[in-house]
């Protein structure tokens, strides 16, 4: 438990009277998961620089198991050498990172599928099950889901404890619950290592001028914050920079098919009440590689600033399992 967790009693007292009625929870299963590498631009392989970023490898993920796909939150560790994703499915998708000698994205080994587990200590299922974002924090995971929107806190970040970290409730804004099913919180960070300071934007939620956000600090005190987002670019993941500074990917999707953008927010503009302008980092759009992109992770490292992205396939055909990996030209 972590000490800045508070927890609103109507949320909890809805929660418990689900009861939940579920079959106990499954054990980790180790999955096969190929990687096969995937260039920038398939017209240009040695093409790797896109606005601010230089690309240092992509890997199309597949796995024969039927739960595999969906990807909509990513963690990458400290040391860049473990992955931590969630999905649609009420999964957490854990894996090793594997490098090239010269430090470019090879693929994944040692993935497993754990089943998330609700306060009760059974197996999410619909509609409970759709996980969005992640965020560590207080030595746990954050999860916000959708369809019915909340956070859940999970005391666990390794794929030993993981299996048995039960949901714990978190406190969350109220407005979140007035998202269409489909377009809650899907962009979450924390805005400094152990503050307990949040910044989450909802997908579909329009604020003043753009899409609306929050700051909070998990103990009961949330402040409205607008992100500017043009050009029908909605939010779908966040990650904080080691300076304070906040990288946003959003999406577009339309008959062109999906465009991502990743757009630089200033630690001094996150401002409570504010309407937060942006700087454009880059967009992915055709005939660069995309699909729908919807996790985002940075780390810093001796090299640089390592940024990865993973996109969600939505467990159809015509969409892919993709992670990148780039470093931030400052």
């Amino acid at each position: 438990m972590v000490t800045f967790i508070r927890f609103r009693p109507l949320f909890a007292a809805v929660v418990l009277a689900g009861l939940f009625v579920a079959p106990p929870a499954a054990r980790p299963e180790p999955i096969e998961v190929r990687s096969v590498a995937v260039p920038l631009v398939v017209a240009e392989p040695g093409q790797t620089r896109v606005g601010a970023l230089t690309y240092l490898g992509g890997i199309r993920l597949n796995s024969p198991h039927p739960d595999f796909g969906g990807w909509s939150g990513l963690w990458v560790s400290p040391e860049t050498e473990r992955l931590v994703a969630v999905g649609d499915r009420g999964h957490w998708l854990t894996a090793d990172i594997r490098y090239t000698d010269d430090g470019r994205l090879r693929g994944v080994s040692g993935a497993h599928l754990i089943p998330m587990l609700t306060p009760d200590g059974v197996a999410i299922e619909p509609p409970w099950a759709d996980a969005e974002s992640i965020a560590a924090v207080g030595g746990g995971f954050l999860v916000a889901f959708e369809r019915t929107h909340r956070f859940w806190w999970y005391p666990a970040t390794t794929p030993e404890a993981l299996p048995s970290a039960k949901a714990e409730l978190f406190f969350h804004p109220q407005a979140m619950h007035h998202a269409p099913t489909n377009g809650g919180v899907e962009a979450l960070t924390p805005l400094a290592p152990d503050s307990g300071t949040l910044l989450a934007f909802a997908e579909e939620l329009p604020g003043p001028g753009g899409a609306l956000g929050w700051i909070f600090d998990g103990d009961g005190n949330e402040d409205p914050i607008t992100l500017v987002a043009e050009g029908g670019y909605v939010p779908t993941g966040a990650t904080t920079l080691a300076n304070g500074d906040v990288l946003v990917l959003l999406r577009r999707f339309d008959l062109l098919g999906f465009r991502s953008r990743i757009r630089l927010l200033a630690r001094s503009d996150l401002v409570a009440g504010g309407v937060a302008q942006s700087t454009l980092v880059a967009t992915l759009s055709r005939p660069l590689v995309s699909d729908n992109f919807e996790g985002i992770a940075a780390v810093e490292t001796p090299g640089g600033t390592l940024v990865y992205l993973l996109s969600d396939n939505n467990f159809t055909a015509l969409q892919r399992t993709l992670l990148l990996m780039f470093r931030l030209e400052h």
